[in-house]
């Protein structure tokens, strides 16, 4: 789009200039006979104004006689060699480039919200998966600047609700056994990883390098509260316990003096999870 604004493959439409007088009707002037308008006030040369603007000098005669018949006011003097604005011409051209403006930048603005350019974007970023995701996001804030990003964090249950529940445009979630089913959902896996289970120093885990989910079964869960997650997450761990053999965990939520990621027992070890 060019930024003339005066330039002749540009939109047109009406639009209304309010009346001074009380029960007068609003004039109703178009774009595009105001875009004549800026041309011959700009060039005040009827030939050369009709030149930029690729139309024939009488039409263009005829376009400025419309809009002083519309605004009831003279907005040119013309004599046999010059042109020259009136009072009403000066103020409707200073107004008038405004509203072209205003009008291009919003045809641009719509055009690139249409092609995805500009606009919201809601994006849930599951906790921990930030530093995976924050420079992703400031390169794609980067290459679209007219785009603003809102970026919330939770559970990647949750996120994955809000993004079925259409509150969200995109999600950033660890696609681990206990979520719901994502068949629906259009994704594409960013990294993979392996689980690791967090316990203390005292555990007679904390030594093995792997462990499996069948030697969980008798130990207790720190798991998130209720809060943070939906009913069926305790019910779905289960189900991915008991589907290798195990007995299901047992569940306790965090002491509220203490972290959710902190364990119990001082000094932590880790380990990768295996089936």
């Amino acid at each position: 789009m060019t930024t003339d604004p005066v330039g002749g493959a540009q939109p047109g439409g009406v639009f209304s200039l309010p009346s001074s007088d009380a029960g007068t009707r609003p004039a109703e002037v178009e774009f595009r006979d105001l875009r004549y308008f800026a041309a011959v006030a700009e060039e005040l040369h009827f030939g050369r104004a009709a030149a930029r603007l690729y139309i024939t000098q009488p039409g263009l005669s005829q376009a400025i006689a419309r809009m002083e018949r519309v605004l009831e006011v003279q907005l040119l003097r013309r004599t046999r060699n010059t042109v020259e604005l009136t009072e009403a011409g000066v103020e409707l051209l200073n107004r008038g480039r405004r509203l072209l403006a205003d009008l291009d930048g919003t045809v641009a603005r719509v055009r690139m919200a249409g092609r995805g350019e500009a606009g919201l974007v809601r994006i849930g970023v599951a906790h921990l998966a930030e530093p995976l995701a924050a420079p992703a996001l400031a390169a794609f804030q980067a290459d679209h600047p007219s785009v603003v990003v809102d970026r919330s964090a939770m559970v990647s249950d949750r996120l994955l609700e809000q993004l079925a529940e259409g509150r969200l445009h995109a999600a950033v979630i660890h696609r681990v056994p206990t979520l719901p089913s994502t068949d629906e959902i259009t994704s594409e896996a960013l990294r993979r990883g392996r689980l690791a289970v967090l316990v203390g120093q005292a555990s007679r885990l904390a030594s093995r390098p792997i462990v499996t989910l069948s030697e969980l079964s008798k130990e207790t869960f720190l798991v998130n509260p209720r809060s943070l997650t939906r009913a069926p997450t305790r019910a779905s761990s289960s189900c991915a316990v008991s589907s290798v053999g195990s007995r299901p965990p047992s569940w306790n939520p965090p002491s509220p003096r203490r972290s959710p990621s902190t364990p119990t027992g001082g000094p932590s070890g880790t380990a990768s999870l295996s089936r």
